[in-house]
C-alpha cells in the first residue's frame, strides 16, 4: 500500500502576537480573512509505503516513508537585540524550518505455536533540519538513529501473555 497526503495552510497571527506592540495595529482591518503580517504558512507532504508478506506461522512488514515539513513565520522585521541589522535578503521572514524525514522499518513475526510468537527487527530513521531568519528557535541538525529489537510472547492463560524482550538503539 502506497499513500500520500499534502496538508498546506496559511495562518494570520493576532497582529500583537509578533514584533513590537503598536495599538494602531490592533484596528479592525475590515477584512476577517486578511493573512497580512504577521501570519505563518505550513507545508506537510508524506509519502509512504506499508506492505506486509504473508508466509506459513510468519509474516514480513515493510514501511518505508519520506516526509517534508517546511513552516515559515512572516512579520515586519524587528528586534530584542541592540544593534541587530535587518537582513539583507527576505528581511521579514522571522523564522522558517525545513525537516526532511526519511524512515526504513522492517518486522518479521513468527508464530511458533497457539501460545507462543516472537517477533524481530529493525528501524532506521534520518533527519535533515534547516533553519533561516532573523529570529533564532531551533538549530539546524542532522540526525541518525537505528534500532533492532527481539521480542518473545508467550501466552500463559486467555487473560495472562508474557513478553519479554531486548531492544538496541542507537
Amino acid at each position: 500500500i502506497v499513500s500520500a497526503s499534502m496538508v498546506d495552510q496559511t495562518a494570520g497571527f493576532f497582529p500583537g502576537s509578533h514584533g513590537v506592540p503598536d495599538i494602531g495595529r490592533l484596528s479592525d482591518d475590515g477584512n476577517r480573512r486578511n493573512t497580512g503580517y504577521p501570519y505563518q504558512t505550513a507545508n506537510h507532504l508524506k509519502i509512504a509505503s506499508n506492505n506486509s508478506y504473508y508466509m506459513k506461522n510468519s509474516r514480513l512488514d515493510l514501511d518505508v516513508s519520506f516526509q517534508n515539513n517546511q513552516r515559515e513565520e512572516r512579520s515586519e522585521f524587528h528586534t530584542h537585540y541592540p544593534g541587530e541589522e535587518e537582513p539583507l535578503t527576505d528581511p521579514n521572514l522571522e523564522l522558517a524550518f525545513k525537516l526532511k524525514s526519511y524512515q526504513f522499518n522492517l518486522k518479521y513475526e513468527r508464530n511458533i505455536s497457539h501460545k507462543h510468537d516472537i517477533s524481530a527487527g529493525i528501524q532506521n530513521a534520518y533527519k535533515i533540519n534547516t533553519t533561516r531568519g532573523y529570529n533564532f528557535l531551533l538549530p539546524e541538525y542532522d540526525q541518525i538513529t537505528s534500532g533492532i529489537f527481539l521480542k518473545d510472547d508467550i501466552k500463559v492463560t486467555k487473560k495472562l501473555i508474557v513478553s519479554r524482550g531486548i531492544r538496541y538503539d542507537i
